[in-house]
């Protein structure tokens, strides 16, 4: 009884417990330190970037681009995760995101209408590394309680049962800042292609069609 007493108060501690997380998450072999590491040293605040532009091609040349986008996408260590004839999402390691749209503008077509977006992912994160500081901890707890050799058998089957619960939750929250790492190393970029010709360009121009109205007009009359 004293055993099954001890166990739930572990469970209620844990449930209610509440910590500051630092920055350098727990090295516990086997788990994803590195990847938790390599967020947190990004000073206070944690964000990831999206990319949206606009290149003028002609319809007849919109696969011959694509195809050099990806060749320029490759050789900075990024690639193009969505394709159709009328769009690109290449992903690209955030450090090479300029010079790539340089690459972009010299060897494919002058870059347009070109806006960045920011997310911060701060609180995210945070709460994510905050949650899997606190199952590790209580992981590491059940790990000690089925070592003690006084255990029932109805004991431990509660305790493994507990700890399979908690190192499920571990996973899911290791592969959620995992996502937040790749968020923040990499950039998606989003491009159209503008293939509408020079002379419909010209048309819709400001001012032209009015002048056009009124050239038709005026032979009209």
């Amino acid at each position: 009884m004293t055993r099954v007493f001890l166990i739930l108060s572990v469970l209620f501690l844990s449930a209610c417990s509440r910590s500051v997380v630092s920055d350098d998450i727990l090295n516990a072999p086997g788990d994803r330190s590195v990847i938790v590491a390599d967020v947190a040293s990004q000073k206070k605040r944690v964000t990831n970037q999206t990319i949206d532009l606009e290149l003028r091609v002609s319809s007849s040349e919109t696969e011959n681009a694509s195809r050099k986008i990806k060749y320029i996408a490759g050789d900075f260590g990024g690639y193009i995760s969505t394709a159709s004839a009328d769009y690109l999402n290449v992903i690209i390691p955030t450090d090479s995101v300029e010079p790539f749209l340089e690459k972009i503008g010299d060897d494919v077509a002058k870059v347009r209408n070109l806006k960045k977006s920011f997310r911060d992912v701060t609180t995210d994160y945070d709460d994510a590394a905050a949650r899997l500081k606190l199952l590790r901890e209580r992981r590491d707890r059940y790990n000690r309680m089925l070592a003690d050799p006084i255990n029932t058998v109805d004991e431990n089957l509660k305790i493994e049962k507990e700890l399979a619960d908690v190192q499920s939750q571990i996973f899911a929250l290791e592969k959620q800042i995992a996502g937040i790492a790749d968020n923040v190393k990499y950039t998606k970029i989003f491009i159209r292609y503008d293939t509408m010709p020079v002379w419909a360009r010209f048309l819709m121009a400001p001012g032209v069609s009015v002048l056009i109205v009124v050239g038709i007009i005026a032979a009209a009359v």
